[in-house]
């Protein structure tokens, strides 16, 4: 099963994690892996090198984990907002064409 956690905290996100594996095919094989570890890691590269966002993170096979900083300005929170629902929505996408497969998990600690 892959799962993706969203965090949130007051409204902003704060960080996003992408573990595990489908079950749908063999290592170097699995299609549904390839297509959430392209869609996660583009994501991250897009806040990391693009926006220029210094953010903790931590790859490991079949794991992904990002941290963003508490201290962004507003335009940077807009930006990650938008990079991170694409993220969402393609999770989401691929949820429900493989809905036995993932899991999305979306906390939200307000203040």
């Amino acid at each position: 099963m892959i799962k993706l956690t969203v965090e949130e905290k007051g409204q902003l996100f704060s960080s996003f994690c992408v573990e595990g594996h489908s079950s749908l095919g063999k290592k170097g094989n699995n299609l549904l892996c390839a297509g959430v570890s392209s869609l996660s890691q583009s994501i991250f590269l897009g806040i990391r090198d693009i926006l220029k966002i210094d953010v903790s993170w931590s790859k490991e096979d079949g794991y992904l984990k990002c941290v963003l900083p508490v201290s962004l300005t507003e335009k940077e929170n807009e930006m990650v907002s938008l990079l991170i629902m694409t993220l969402i929505q393609g999770f989401e996408d691929l949820k429900r064409q493989f809905p036995r497969e993932m899991v999305l998990v979306w906390r939200r600690d307000a203040f």
